[in-house]
């Protein structure tokens, strides 16, 4: 008998990450996430990803930094962070890099996070 393999879900332990690791993805879903995607909370999320193709200029970078300052406000109460910590980098039409600069509410650690726009 021949069958399609299946792939391995997540283990006891597989799938989890701790400390910087889970900062930097907890931040990167939040980001990626439009609001209204998710069901159970339509309030969860960014809106930022409706920005990326707007016009590169001053005025779209001070309004995703808005978008991402509020939603790691609302959602991401584990990090401290201020508007001056959030950098808006542009490489090309629609290729988007967010660094954000912020301090750990566990262990009082500050680290800076890049998360690519243009990965998920």
């Amino acid at each position: 008998m021949i069958s399609v393999a299946m792939p391995k879900m997540i283990t006891q332990c597989g799938m989890l990450v701790q400390g910087r690791e889970a900062i930097k993805e907890g931040l990167s879903l939040l980001l990626n996430t439009p609001c209204g995607d998710l069901w159970c909370d339509p309030a969860f999320g960014c809106n930022v990803r409706n920005r990326l193709f707007d016009t590169a200029d001053r005025v779209t970078e001070v309004l995703m930094i808005e978008d991402i300052y509020t939603a790691i406000q609302n959602f991401a109460q584990y990090i401290r962070v201020s508007r001056d910590d959030i950098t808006v980098t542009r490489r090309g039409r629609g290729e988007i890099t967010i660094s954000v600069k912020a301090t750990s509410l566990l262990d009082y650690t500050t680290d800076i996070y890049n998360i690519d726009l243009t990965q998920m």
